[in-house]
This record gives C-alpha cells, structure tokens and sequence, in this order.
C-alpha cells in the first residue's frame, strides 16, 4: 500500500505537470480527452488510497 500510494502521488504529480510543457501545443483533440481521462482516473485512485489513512487518524484522535 505505501509503494502505490507513492506511485500514485508521484503519477499524479507529473500529470499535473504535463500541461505546461511546450510540446501541449501540439496535442489533438482525442490526447487531450484521454489525457484529462487519466488524470481524472488517476485523482480517484489518489483520493481512495489516501482516504483511509486520513479517516483512521481522525477516528484515532476522536477515542483519544
């Protein structure tokens, strides 16, 4: 779970990057659509590998 949930963030990371490089010019319509495709895939998986870590910590402090 913590390589993946790295892998994630790093992915994620650099997709929010790609945007800015000169070479997005360039980009079709259909690269565009799968580009924000994945990056909307790749926020989910971000969301849903982090959620349950945040939400054990909250109930922790609640018991404390």
């Amino acid at each position: 779970m913590r390589v993946a949930s790295v892998g994630i963030q790093v992915l994620l990371a650099f997709l929010l990057v790609v945007p800015f490089q000169t070479g997005w010019k360039h980009v079709t319509a259909f690269e565009k659509y799968d580009y924000f495709l994945t990056l909307l895939c790749i926020a989910t998986a971000a969301v849903l590998l982090i959620a349950p870590s945040i939400h054990h910590r909250l109930l922790a402090q609640l018991d404390a």
